[in-house]
């Protein structure tokens, strides 16, 4: 029985471990990791067809971090009740876990800079992105609480103190848009 793992090393070392079962149908198999941060990875698990290729499956999983639990859970799944109907001879492979591993790891929608993978897109390069947002540094302790919500109404006093105090330090329009 798939279960959700409880945290993400718990999944990535769930995934890593499915090699084994893919390269038993798919002999040109390979997992990839490329390193995101610190100890986070976004892994892929490739397999090539046997003989030609006519059609190419693709799961991937944790665009929004935090749904890698399920997804996490449901590519097991995958794995193990519908990969054994797909024909290796003429069909390639693609499991990618955690499109945003922070997220996944720190239970967040957004990644570490806060971009939502699933609706920022881009087709130009990255590098100029880099300055796009200067504030947003300055307010990612208020876009992105530390610590989890224990007491709804404490916490809703404070979100009220804690927005008078960005409206009072920044103003409504960012800084640099201010004359």
């Amino acid at each position: 029985m798939t279960t959700i793992p409880a945290s993400y090393e718990s999944s990535r070392e769930r995934f890593r471990a499915r090699l084994e079962t893919i390269c038993a149908r798919w002999s040109n198999t390979q997992l990839t990791s490329h390193p995101v941060e610190d100890d986070l990875t976004m892994d892929w698990i490739s397999a090539e067809p046997q003989k030609t290729r006519k059609k190419l499956f693709v799961l991937s999983t944790a665009q929004h971090g935090i749904e890698g639990y399920a997804g996490s859970a449901m590519l097991e799944l995958f794995i193990e009740e519908f990969l054994p109907r797909l024909d290796p001879q003429t069909t390639g492979v693609l499991f990618i876990h955690a499109i945003n591993p922070w997220g996944m790891k720190h239970r967040k929608r957004n990644n570490k800079n806060n971009v939502d993978l699933n609706r920022n897109f881009i087709d130009d390069d990255f590098a100029s992105l880099r300055n796009l947002n200067a504030d947003y540094q300055a307010l990612n302790w208020f876009f992105s609480p530390p610590k989890t919500v224990t007491n709804l109404m404490r916490e809703r006093i404070k979100f009220i103190g804690q927005t008078l105090r960005v409206l009072m330090t920044h103003g409504i329009r960012p800084p640099a848009r201010r004359r």
